[in-house]
């Protein structure tokens, strides 16, 4: 079976869509695009892999960058470690710090970018 790469970057803006109707239109009129919808019409199985710049260009942070990332902001919850935040264990003693950064990240404060309309 054939196997089609490419890399998102190279066809999507991993800047915030406004996700209107127009963008089907856009779609058909880039022969990219156009390849790629053939690719997934024809496909039995699809798998996508991307990386944190898909969601960053979308301000939502990375884990690791030093000073933005997501573990450098988590001081403010008083954890034993950052990893910690997301563990069943430590949630299950402590579920406030994981409630309130769920709060932060929920969807609605974040505007997707077209590569995530496109998913």
């Amino acid at each position: 079976d054939d196997v089609v790469a490419f890399a998102f970057k190279d066809v999507f803006s991993f800047q915030p869509s406004p996700l209107v109707p127009q963008a089907a239109s856009t779609a058909q009129e880039d022969p990219k695009i156009s390849r790629i919808a053939q690719y997934i019409q024809s496909a039995e199985n699809i798998i996508v892999m991307v990386g944190a710049g898909m969601s960053t260009a979308a301000g939502i942070p990375d884990f690791r960058t030093p000073g933005t990332g997501l573990y450098s902001n988590l001081a403010k919850y008083e954890l034993p470690n950052p990893e910690a935040i997301f563990t069943i264990d430590y949630f299950r003693v402590r579920p406030e710090p994981f409630h309130l950064l769920a709060r932060e990240m929920w969807p609605g404060n974040f505007k997707p970018t077209d590569a995530h309309a496109f998913l």
